[in-house]
């Protein structure tokens, strides 16, 4: 935990023992992923696929329970592997659909953490693959139809790395 106060260590060892009794597949990918302290521009978790991005000012917002949440749902963005099945597709409603996928397959489990409140969960896509959701919520934003919400005010998850490649951010 790179450059993480020790308030924001204590508090993330205390989620990773959690996991590990009531999770143990997230408890193995929080111990093998390293989570470092940076400042990020939009969410207080984010992740590349291979680390995980912890902006400490921004997690000042949210209760120990919320950000057990977020951080279980970076690891699902990592153990689905979302960054990398991306291709060219459009980031926003890429990632709005990971967002869907994660949120009601979080929902199916115990001791997850407390949802906050902009993420999304939308039961007509329960049991749909990321790509099935992202094939109708593209054709609801560019095919003409309807879309439940709208994009442009969506919880923002997909940033660019450095080299130019595409990253979840949580």
């Amino acid at each position: 935990m790179a450059n993480i106060s020790s308030e924001y260590k204590n508090i993330f060892e205390k989620i990773r023992i959690e996991f590990l009794f009531e999770n143990p597949f997230l408890s193995f990918l929080a111990l093998n992923i390293p989570l470092i302290q940076k400042n990020n521009k939009y969410e207080v978790i984010e992740t590349d696929g291979e680390k995980i991005y912890f902006d400490e000012k921004k997690a000042s917002y949210y209760d120990n329970e919320t950000l057990k949440y977020l951080y279980a749902h970076v690891l699902f963005h990592i153990l689905l592997k979302h960054p990398s099945r991306m291709k060219e597709r459009n980031k926003d409603i890429w990632n709005r659909s990971c967002d869907i996928v994660i949120n009601l397959l979080m929902s199916e489990f115990k001791n997850m953490g407390k949802r906050d409140e902009n993420e999304i969960l939308l039961e007509k896509f329960r049991n749909k693959s990321v790509e099935e959701v992202y094939n109708s919520l593209y054709n609801e934003s560019f095919g003409g139809g309807k879309n439940d919400e709208n994009l442009k005010n969506q919880k923002r998850d997909l940033i660019e790395n450095p080299k130019g490649e595409v990253i979840n951010r949580i």
